[in-house]
């Protein structure tokens, strides 16, 4: 079972950064990954968004669900 829970935050994790990547590359596209990837990400993005702020224009709400991603994974 943490096995499975490992492979699925590890796969979020993937998904995460490639999102963010991709957001600087081709922020407005509706190419079918990209719309995929922000329905998968965005719902865990929103809420930190809401109490972390941009800073100077850089979103720091990925970076910050991936530490606390891997701090979960840590504590598994």
């Amino acid at each position: 079972m943490i096995g499975l829970l490992n492979f699925a935050i590890d796969a979020l994790c993937v998904l995460l950064i490639v999102s963010a990547l991709l957001s600087w590359v081709a922020p407005n596209s509706r190419h079918p990954v990209i719309v995929f990837l922000n329905r998968v990400t965005e719902p865990m993005l929103v809420p930190i968004r809401k109490v972390v702020p941009p800073v100077g224009g850089l979103d720091l709400a990925p970076l910050l669900l991936l530490l606390g991603l891997r701090l979960l994974q840590r504590l598994l």
